[in-house]
Protein backbone atom coordinates (compact mmCIF):
# COMPACT_ATOMS: atom_id res chain seq x y z
CA UNK A 1 0.00 0.00 0.00
CA UNK A 2 1.29 3.17 -0.91
CA UNK A 3 1.16 6.86 1.13
CA UNK A 4 -0.92 8.16 -1.98
CA UNK A 5 -3.02 5.16 -1.62
CA UNK A 6 -3.17 5.47 2.31
CA UNK A 7 -4.12 9.49 2.19
CA UNK A 8 -6.90 8.34 -0.44
CA UNK A 9 -8.64 6.06 2.37
CA UNK A 10 -8.37 8.31 4.64
CA UNK A 11 -9.69 11.29 2.32
CA UNK A 12 -12.90 8.90 2.10
CA UNK A 13 -13.41 8.28 5.50
CA UNK A 14 -13.49 12.22 6.05
CA UNK A 15 -15.65 13.09 3.25
CA UNK A 16 -17.88 9.65 4.15
CA UNK A 17 -16.74 7.54 1.46
CA UNK A 18 -15.68 4.52 3.52
CA UNK A 19 -16.84 1.43 2.10
CA UNK A 20 -17.43 2.27 -1.87
CA UNK A 21 -15.40 0.06 -4.14
CA UNK A 22 -14.70 2.92 -5.98
CA UNK A 23 -12.60 4.70 -3.63
CA UNK A 24 -10.61 1.77 -2.37
CA UNK A 25 -10.47 -1.95 -1.83
CA UNK A 26 -11.36 -3.28 1.61
CA UNK A 27 -8.07 -5.46 2.71
CA UNK A 28 -6.31 -1.57 2.30
CA UNK A 29 -8.87 0.09 5.33
CA UNK A 30 -7.47 -3.42 7.64
CA UNK A 31 -3.80 -2.24 6.41
CA UNK A 32 -4.97 1.30 8.00
CA UNK A 33 -5.98 0.10 11.02
CA UNK A 34 -3.09 -0.57 12.19
CA UNK A 35 -1.87 2.58 12.04
CA UNK A 36 -4.33 3.59 14.71
CA UNK A 37 -3.24 3.62 18.05
CA UNK A 38 -4.01 1.09 20.87
CA UNK A 39 -6.93 1.91 23.42
CA UNK A 40 -5.28 1.66 26.41
CA UNK A 41 -6.59 2.99 30.53
CA UNK A 42 -3.75 5.51 30.11
CA UNK A 43 -5.51 6.90 27.43
CA UNK A 44 -3.02 7.00 24.78
CA UNK A 45 -5.10 5.84 21.93
CA UNK A 46 -8.91 5.77 20.81
CA UNK A 47 -11.26 5.42 23.91
CA UNK A 48 -13.99 7.11 24.90
CA UNK A 49 -14.21 8.79 28.36
CA UNK A 50 -17.41 6.36 29.52
CA UNK A 51 -15.02 2.87 28.70
CA UNK A 52 -12.05 4.99 30.48
CA UNK A 53 -14.24 5.23 33.74
CA UNK A 54 -15.82 2.05 33.48
CA UNK A 55 -11.99 0.62 33.73
CA UNK A 56 -11.25 2.31 37.32
CA UNK A 57 -8.65 3.64 39.27
CA UNK A 58 -5.32 2.71 41.23
CA UNK A 59 -4.49 3.59 44.70
CA UNK A 60 -1.52 3.70 47.05
CA UNK A 61 -1.46 3.79 51.05
CA UNK A 62 -3.56 6.70 51.96
CA UNK A 63 -7.34 8.16 51.41
CA UNK A 64 -9.49 8.30 48.41
CA UNK A 65 -12.48 10.09 47.19
CA UNK A 66 -14.31 7.25 45.54
CA UNK A 67 -17.46 8.97 44.54
CA UNK A 68 -19.46 11.76 45.19
CA UNK A 69 -23.48 12.53 44.76
CA UNK A 70 -26.05 15.13 45.47
CA UNK A 71 -29.11 13.06 45.20
CA UNK A 72 -29.18 9.55 46.64
CA UNK A 73 -30.70 7.70 43.17
CA UNK A 74 -27.02 8.18 41.37
CA UNK A 75 -25.06 4.74 41.72
CA UNK A 76 -21.83 4.12 42.21
CA UNK A 77 -20.94 0.39 41.81
CA UNK A 78 -17.57 -1.24 41.80
CA UNK A 79 -15.47 -3.95 42.65
CA UNK A 80 -12.13 -2.97 44.66
CA UNK A 81 -9.29 -5.49 45.13
CA UNK A 82 -7.40 -3.89 47.97
CA UNK A 83 -3.89 -5.78 49.33
CA UNK A 84 -0.96 -4.90 51.17
CA UNK A 85 2.34 -6.24 49.09
CA UNK A 86 4.09 -6.95 52.60
CA UNK A 87 2.12 -9.22 53.49
CA UNK A 88 -0.33 -12.13 51.55
CA UNK A 89 -3.46 -10.25 52.74
CA UNK A 90 -5.97 -9.29 49.69
CA UNK A 91 -9.39 -9.20 49.98
CA UNK A 92 -11.96 -8.44 47.04
CA UNK A 93 -14.68 -6.33 48.00
CA UNK A 94 -17.98 -5.25 46.15
CA UNK A 95 -19.92 -1.87 46.91
CA UNK A 96 -23.08 -0.45 45.78
CA UNK A 97 -23.39 2.97 46.99
CA UNK A 98 -26.07 5.31 46.28
CA UNK A 99 -25.30 8.45 49.21
CA UNK A 100 -27.01 7.59 52.86
CA UNK A 101 -27.74 3.81 51.31
CA UNK A 102 -25.31 1.17 50.51
CA UNK A 103 -23.72 -2.23 50.62
CA UNK A 104 -20.15 -3.61 50.85
CA UNK A 105 -19.45 -7.32 50.51
CA UNK A 106 -16.19 -9.19 51.01
CA UNK A 107 -16.48 -11.79 48.21
CA UNK A 108 -12.83 -13.17 49.14
CA UNK A 109 -10.23 -12.64 51.03
CA UNK A 110 -9.21 -10.84 54.38
CA UNK A 111 -7.62 -7.28 55.13
CA UNK A 112 -8.62 -5.08 57.79
CA UNK A 113 -6.35 -2.30 56.37
CA UNK A 114 -8.71 -1.34 53.89
CA UNK A 115 -11.71 0.34 54.52
CA UNK A 116 -14.64 2.47 53.09
CA UNK A 117 -15.81 5.50 53.96
CA UNK A 118 -18.92 7.52 53.56
CA UNK A 119 -20.93 10.58 54.89
CA UNK A 120 -22.10 13.84 53.79
CA UNK A 121 -19.54 16.58 52.77
CA UNK A 122 -21.65 19.78 55.28
CA UNK A 123 -19.48 22.32 52.83
CA UNK A 124 -20.80 20.98 49.70
CA UNK A 125 -24.09 18.83 50.63
CA UNK A 126 -22.98 15.97 48.92
CA UNK A 127 -23.06 12.66 49.72
CA UNK A 128 -19.43 10.91 49.57
CA UNK A 129 -18.00 7.37 49.08
CA UNK A 130 -14.36 7.49 50.28
CA UNK A 131 -11.23 4.38 50.14
CA UNK A 132 -9.09 4.05 53.05
CA UNK A 133 -6.05 2.19 52.74
CA UNK A 134 -4.39 2.24 56.50
CA UNK A 135 -1.95 0.11 55.82
CA UNK A 136 1.81 0.54 55.83
CA UNK A 137 2.01 -0.20 52.33
CA UNK A 138 -1.51 -0.81 50.55
CA UNK A 139 -2.36 -0.88 47.58
CA UNK A 140 -5.58 -1.04 45.59
CA UNK A 141 -7.54 -1.24 42.29
CA UNK A 142 -11.35 -0.36 41.55
CA UNK A 143 -13.36 -1.89 38.43
CA UNK A 144 -16.38 0.23 37.89
CA UNK A 145 -19.67 -1.80 36.72
CA UNK A 146 -22.05 1.01 37.00
CA UNK A 147 -21.62 4.83 37.44
CA UNK A 148 -23.90 7.48 37.72
CA UNK A 149 -21.95 9.67 40.17
CA UNK A 150 -19.34 12.30 39.90
CA UNK A 151 -16.41 10.47 40.07
CA UNK A 152 -12.76 12.35 39.54
CA UNK A 153 -10.62 10.02 37.94
CA UNK A 154 -7.55 12.23 38.99
CA UNK A 155 -8.75 12.91 42.37
CA UNK A 156 -5.85 13.11 44.61
CA UNK A 157 -4.32 10.90 47.74
CA UNK A 158 -5.28 12.56 51.48
CA UNK A 159 -3.39 11.80 54.58
CA UNK A 160 -6.42 12.30 56.98
CA UNK A 161 -9.92 11.60 56.73
CA UNK A 162 -12.24 14.01 56.97
CA UNK A 163 -14.51 14.49 60.29
CA UNK A 164 -17.55 14.16 58.71
CA UNK A 165 -17.23 10.23 56.89
CA UNK A 166 -18.06 7.13 58.99
CA UNK A 167 -16.46 3.76 58.48
CA UNK A 168 -18.92 1.29 56.24
CA UNK A 169 -19.36 -2.35 57.91
CA UNK A 170 -18.14 -4.58 55.05
CA UNK A 171 -20.14 -8.08 55.72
Amino acid sequence: MLIADITSVVCGMGIGLLGRESQQRWSDFLLLGGLLPVATAEKNGLMSIRNYRRMGRSFSKGYYKLAESSVWYYHYNAFIYGASPASTDGVLIAINWSGPTYSATRINGINAKVKLFTGDNPDTGKHELWLGLIGVDGVASEFIIRDGTAVDMNSGKFNTLPSYLSEIVIS
